[in-house]
């Protein structure tokens, strides 16, 4: 489509190339961290989706005060970066710059080899206490939670009495009913 405006033709092509859904994760997934390097292995359907995407590279980021830690892609990191910068609720004093700042400070690129391999890094690792290397990941859709198992079954055991409360199961129903 063209047009032309005091001698100047705009011209507007229609791109021919396909745009790549946002990078979405599901399910949840068991691994086990290699002692001594620290090493776990992806999950084949987050490394897929991964993969599948146009969103770039995984990152780690250590979550203060939680148990986890979350897997983002670099675009939703960066959009979740820029969003603290201009969220209206940390604009005094700089809060939201400077949050923003100290969460790119703490993410860790995450550089796998062919077979999904990965480092998550000593503070991770010492989580596990020796206890056991089992540790899982929980798509949560947009990113992905990476928990040790010990204490990613015991946070499932206080929400068993919630889970699917009578209501939420409606709310399921209604849902899947459309």
């Amino acid at each position: 489509m063209a047009n032309e405006v005091d001698g100047i033709v705009n011209v507007t092509l229609q791109s021919t190339a396909k745009s790549k859904e946002p990078v979405r994760f599901f399910g949840t997934h068991t691994a086990k961290l290699a002692t001594g390097t620290n090493q776990v292995t992806l999950p084949k359907a987050i490394k897929k989706a991964v993969e599948e995407g146009d969103e770039g590279h995984l990152m780690l980021f250590p979550r203060a005060g939680k148990q986890y830690w979350q897997l983002y892609t670099k675009k939703a990191f960066n959009q979740l970066v820029e969003d603290t910068k201009k969220d209206p609720r940390f604009q005094a004093n700089n809060l939201g710059k400077n949050t923003a700042h100290a969460m790119v400070a703490k993410a860790v690129a995450v550089e796998y080899d062919t077979q999904g391999r990965f480092v998550v890094g000593k503070e991770f690792a010492a989580k596990l206490k020796g206890e056991s290397n089992d540790v899982t990941f929980v798509a949560v859709h947009e990113y992905v939670n990476l928990w040790t198992t010990a204490d990613y079954t015991a946070e499932q055991e206080k929400l068993k009495p919630t889970e699917m409360s009578e209501e939420m199961l409606k709310a399921m129903e209604a849902i899947l009913d459309q």
